[in-house]
């Protein structure tokens, strides 16, 4: 009878040791929708880097599929980058949702990079001497852009029915977040984007304030969000002052005319300098064109992103484009760098491809470009 009961009072206890152990995932507290996330005891200092060199960058991996990271091919580009003198790299990682008015965010097994992949791509940055910027990127699964996210706020059109759109869609982003914040601190990456372009939801302060608060329970590292567009300084969301740098999405034109000189670009971007500036002042953060290129064909100095449409190949006006907002940008110290879009093309658009003496896609190597990305990036000035 002894033995009967001490058994089975040691069943008991398993089942509830078990139950406490299994039943729920790491950093994760019991309640509605994903929960509330716990601080990661003893999280790992991560170098403040990103916040004190000057990002010498290149974008990295964008709508690769799932196992272009750690393939024969994909490997081999780090060389390349790292021959260019790149020091910073960003390294995009796709999630997916349905259309911009859906509430779920995912990983997608055709165009999200496993973190197995993303681990072992980050070590081999790492092993030659290149930091990283995780770079989460948010694409519609029905080819929209991530800037139309958007939902109502429920009005009680009939009485005593609302119905929350925003609530859902955090939690889902920012339990997204959260994987790719533990991955960042696992593996020492140097700086970790929160997303880009989603002009829609910036308005959500307490909401952005709460993720962002997740986010640091869990990576000890800087924190960025790519602002895009127009900027209204008076209206600026507050939440922007809790991140730790300002990323820009940096395109148009350098120049208002063809063939125009290395002086005359720079005079024509100095009102875009002194707009970037307001920008890092009003926020008291550093300011990082986490986005900026263009593209290989004549006029790219006057219209730089313009990839819906067809045109001549010329590898020197995306050089002379590079070369202006470097250096316009270069001496400014409230300015810490760019990542250039794009080392890889991923995709193909007949259109970048109508003329026979080149391509005319964002891609340097090969091209003029490069040579003047390794020029600059070689310097020691900054």
């Amino acid at each position: 009878m002894f033995m009967k009961k001490f058994l089975t009072i040691s069943l008991c206890l398993f089942l509830m040791l078990s139950t406490t152990i299994y039943s729920q995932p790491k950093g994760y507290l019991a309640g509605k929708g994903v929960g509330q996330y716990h601080r990661d005891t003893l999280l790992k200092p991560i170098p403040n880097l990103a916040l004190t060199e000057l990002h010498r960058g290149m974008t990295f991996g964008f709508l690769a599929k799932n196992g272009y990271f750690s393939s024969t091919e994909g490997l081999a580009q780090i060389d390349k980058m790292a021959n260019l003198g790149i020091k910073w790299v960003s390294l995009v990682v796709i999630l997916m949702q349905e259309t911009p008015f859906s509430t779920r965010v995912y990983s997608d097994y055709t165009y999200t990079a496993s973190d197995g992949e993303l681990e072992m791509a980050i070590d081999e940055f790492h092993k030659r001497d290149i930091r990283v910027m995780l770079y989460t990127d948010l694409e519609m699964h029905d080819s929209n852009w991530r800037g139309l996210i958007n939902f109502p706020k429920g009005k009680q059109q009939i009485q005593g029915i609302t119905t929350d759109y925003w609530t859902p869609w955090f939690e889902s982003y920012t339990a997204a977040m959260v994987n790719y914040a533990r991955l960042c601190q696992r593996k020492g990456v140097e700086l970790l984007g929160l997303g880009a372009e989603m002009d829609g939801t910036v308005n959500e302060n307490d909401q952005w304030l709460k993720l962002i608060s997740t986010v640091r329970k869990v990576y000890a590292g800087p924190l960025l969000y790519e602002v895009h567009g127009d900027i209204n300084f008076d209206s600026l969301p507050t939440w922007y002052s809790k991140l730790d740098l300002i990323g820009y999405s940096f395109y148009g034109g350098v120049a208002n005319k063809l063939n125009a000189t290395a002086e005359e670009m720079k005079s024509f971007l100095q009102p875009r300098v002194e707009k970037m500036k307001r920008l890092s002042d009003a926020t008291g953060k550093p300011l990082i064109f986490s986005e900026s290129g263009a593209l290989s064909r004549k006029g790219a100095t006057m219209s730089a992103s313009s990839w819906q449409k067809s045109g001549e190949y010329d590898g020197d006006e995306q050089a002379k484009f590079l070369e202006a907002v470097l250096s316009a940008f270069w001496n400014e110290k409230w300015w810490r760098g760019l990542y250039w879009w794009k080392w890889d093309e991923q995709q193909y658009r007949p259109q970048l491809h109508s003329d026979p003496k080149g391509d005319q896609t964002f891609t340097i190597d090969g091209k003029p470009a490069a040579n003047t990305m390794k020029k600059w990036y070689s310097r020691k000035d900054r």
